[in-house]
């Protein structure tokens, strides 16, 4: 195959082929940009033993959804999330006295109204060792969470990935499409906003 210098398209998804696809493939990349190289990498497989292809420009499963392949952890919808709670964390951080503190010192009851007393995290502040320990026991727990969360939104072909496969390859037809969402998305991203600023506005305002 890799010697097809004139090849333009290599689009293997809606078969049950198996085993490894070569990685060099002379396809038509600036043409057909993601449709140029597609197979049945994705999650569930048409076959049990699902096509392994670490090139392919385009990945699909046995649902014909498809999505076009990352290797890593894309930051771009998190980085847009930062974006718009940032504005309201820098109004609202002067108010609690964190960025510009009290010219006073603080005290325990300061610092315990800031951290809130039906937090876990003010057991940081015993001298019970008991207590501070079940307190780096959450921190731990939570961190582990926040761990695997990152990990099942990276793309990987297995059932332990929470990826969503928001494109179409149409078998009748060359190029692959992305129905339009964007509605739907950024309804999701209004209303997670709006829970979280509600619930951070009680102690910034």
């Amino acid at each position: 195959i890799g010697n097809l210098t004139k090849l333009e398209l290599f689009q293997l998804h809606g078969n049950h082929f198996t085993g490894t696809v070569p990685e060099v493939i002379p396809v038509d990349e600036a043409r057909y940009n993601l449709s140029s190289f597609t197979s049945d990498c994705g999650f569930p497989s048409l076959s049990n033993d699902p096509l392994v292809c670490t090139k392919c420009k385009m990945c699909c499963n046995s649902n014909d959804e498809c999505t076009p392949r990352k290797d890593g952890f894309d930051m771009k919808n998190y980085l847009i999330g930062a974006s718009v709670l940032l504005p309201f964390l820098l109004v609202g951080l002067p108010r609690t006295g964190v960025v510009f503190g009290p010219n006073e010192e603080a005290t325990v009851k300061d610092l315990l109204e800031k951290i809130g007393l039906q937090s876990i995290y003010i057991f940081i502040l015993s001298k019970n060792w008991i207590l501070n320990i079940l307190a780096a026991g959450i921190v731990i727990l939570q961190t582990t969470v926040f761990f695997y969360f990152f990990r099942a939104s990276v793309f990987e072909p297995n059932i332990d990935s929470d990826w969503e496969y928001t494109w179409e390859c149409p078998m009748n037809e060359l190029l692959c499409n992305k129905p339009d969402r964007s509605s739907s998305f950024f309804s999701s991203i209004l209303i997670a906003v709006f829970i979280i600023i509600t619930f951070i506005a009680q102690d910034g305002f």
